[in-house]
């Protein structure tokens, strides 16, 4: 088993938030020991989708027409000391183009 992270992006979710526009979508970084990086993206997936946290507060502000979700990087990591398990705080972005190229610091 190898250990990864991965991050997951949502687009078309309209979050409201406290004292600006609504977020047009959210990104989070899970960590995931697998098999290989196909199991690392389809079970940090899954970990999204299913946390009650997601489905509570993010997903009932997704539209219906535009909405996706899918992991859009990965990193093998040589363990997970130091990070925050099971994954970073969602953090939500107002327009595609804020949404930084990942760096596993």
């Amino acid at each position: 088993m190898s250990f990864f992270a991965v991050r997951v992006l949502g687009r078309g979710f309209f979050v409201p938030l406290q004292n600006a526009r609504p977020a047009r979508g959210f990104y989070v970084t899970v960590f995931i020991e697998a098999a290989d990086e196909f199991d690392a993206c389809d079970t940090a997936l899954r970990l999204i989708v299913e946390d009650p946290g997601f489905i509570e507060r993010i997903g009932p502000y997704a539209d219906p027409d535009t909405a996706e979700i899918f992991s859009d990087y990965w990193f093998e990591l040589a363990s997970f000391e130091g990070r925050e398990l099971p994954r970073t705080p969602y953090i939500f972005y107002e327009d595609d183009a804020t949404v930084p190229t990942p760096g596993i610091q």
